[in-house]
């Protein structure tokens, strides 16, 4: 599926890989704040799952906050994510489970510490996400 195009004057691109296809994108609460409607191949039902992947994309120029993290804002019962870091790697990286919002910029590196692989990957896995808190991983350069 071709990528989705970038949001009105900015260059963040998301590529929905499969199940699912963005019928559009809005921003929300603030500038810095996005939101994709997707739209999923069939209608589900109470207890239903349902797979889809997307890459979000950044161009290299573009800063980006020293953390990624998914808040739900409706029900999900599980996230994986697959974070990719370029030619530079962060010197520390520890996960974020449930942390409240106002703590996803906190320098102060948390106790479940990551290692990137040989192609500078991590891989995360949330199971039972409550709605409003941060899951992910937060760096230092």
């Amino acid at each position: 599926m071709p990528p989705c195009s970038p949001l009105d004057g900015h260059d963040i691109v998301a590529d929905v890989v499969y199940g699912a296809q963005v019928l559009d994108i809005e921003r929300r609460l603030s500038a810095q704040h996005f939101r994709w409607i997707l739209k999923l191949p069939v209608a589900l039902q109470h207890g239903d799952e349902h797979e889809f992947h997307v890459i979000y994309r950044l161009p290299p120029e573009r800063p980006i906050r020293p953390h990624y993290a998914m808040l739900p804002l409706t029900p999900c019962d599980r996230v994986e994510m697959r974070v990719r870091f370029g030619a530079e790697r962060p010197s520390t990286i520890w996960r974020l489970d449930a942390v409240p919002p106002r703590l996803l910029d906190d320098d102060q590196p948390g106790e479940h510490r990551l290692t990137l692989d040989e192609a500078g990957e991590v891989r995360l896995v949330f199971t039972s996400l409550k709605q409003g808190r941060g899951y992910g991983l937060k760096w230092l350069l």
